[in-house]
């Protein structure tokens, strides 16, 4: 299942392509059913969507992460 890349300019736009990406997941998941959608906030304006097994079936959670490097 391949992630979705989210790279926004601003918060309006960041919605609307999340919602975007999120629906597009949602339709995966109702095929199978046994995954939820994993957002993860990379940096500002950068998310990556993904359906994950660590999510029940009809949830959608977030975390955040950070790359940064010593």
């Amino acid at each position: 299942m391949p992630a979705i890349h989210v790279p926004a300019k601003n918060p309006w736009h960041a919605q609307e392509q999340l919602g975007r990406a999120e629906e597009q997941l949602r339709l995966q998941a109702m095929q199978s059913r046994t995954h939820g959608i994993l957002v993860t906030k990379i940096d500002a304006g950068h998310y990556v969507l993904a359906l994950s097994e660590r999510v029940p079936y009809g949830f959608t959670h977030q975390e955040h992460t950070s790359f940064r490097g010593h």
